[in-house]
């Protein structure tokens, strides 16, 4: 009976997981090779997630295994495409609208393997982040700096956001490209900035966490709104 389902890796699960065969198709690659490509369409039995995958099978590579079984060289391809060690966030609906688009970008360019374009993504992350910030300069250099001296950021953030820009200088000026490796770590640091400045005063509002009140409008807002709530009381009984 042939096999409905197939493990792979899920990208919204991050692991690997059963997964069922909702599509397949099968074709020579050509008629001078023994190469088999198969195309599936696959649905994560965990989260749901529908993918598509391409299979390479070699049948001219075939191993004999001691149970008897044949394996072939196979080389898989997916996508949506992804990368098991990139984290991305997933509510960017909580992101200004340009600084979502470039980190959606960014990070389609780190997993297609754009090594350069990534850590210039970055780099432009830091400078649509200023801009929504009102935070001038004549340099990116002068822009973190006065994101410090503004406190959007501490002094060891500040410190971090100008080693990515010694990366994209690497990067721009002498065409080295960087290493996953660094990106990974300039990712986690980006992700702490988004974090800092965006995500986690949404998250506030969401789960109606009450904050200290720092400045007068903030206060007349709050008093407004409890004198209309006393009124409402008062009016019950």
């Amino acid at each position: 009976m042939e096999n409905k389902n197939v493990n792979n890796y899920c990208r919204k699960c991050r692991n690997i997981t059963e997964h069922s065969i909702l599509y397949k198709k099968s074709v020579n690659e050509d008629e001078y090779s023994n190469i088999m490509i198969l195309y599936l369409t696959i649905q994560c039995l965990g989260c749901k997630d529908i993918s598509f995958r391409i299979d390479h099978i070699d049948y001219d590579s075939a191993r004999l295994m001691e149970n008897g079984e044949k394996i072939y060289d196979n080389y898989s391809s997916y996508y949506p495409p992804f990368h098991k060690d990139i984290k991305r966030i997933v509510n960017l609906y909580d992101l200004p609208l340009t600084i979502g688009s470039i980190y959606n970008e960014s990070i389609e360019a780190f997993i297609a393997g754009c090594y350069i374009l990534t850590g210039t993504g970055f780099i432009a992350i830091i400078e649509a982040i200023c801009f929504d910030k009102n935070i001038k300069g004549n340099n990116i250099k002068d822009k973190i700096n006065n994101l410090l001296k503004n406190e959007f950021i501490t002094k060891k953030a500040a410190e971090r956001l100008h080693a990515i820009r010694y990366i994209r200088n690497d990067s721009i000026h002498d065409l080295k490209e960087p290493e996953e490796d660094q990106l990974l770590l300039v990712l986690d640091i980006i992700h702490h900035l988004l974090n800092d400045l965006y995500l986690i005063d949404a998250e506030i509002v969401y789960r109606k966490l009450e904050t200290p009140i720092t400045n007068y409008s903030d206060f007349r807002k709050l008093l407004l709104k409890k004198i209309k709530l006393f009124k409402q009381i008062g009016r019950a009984h």
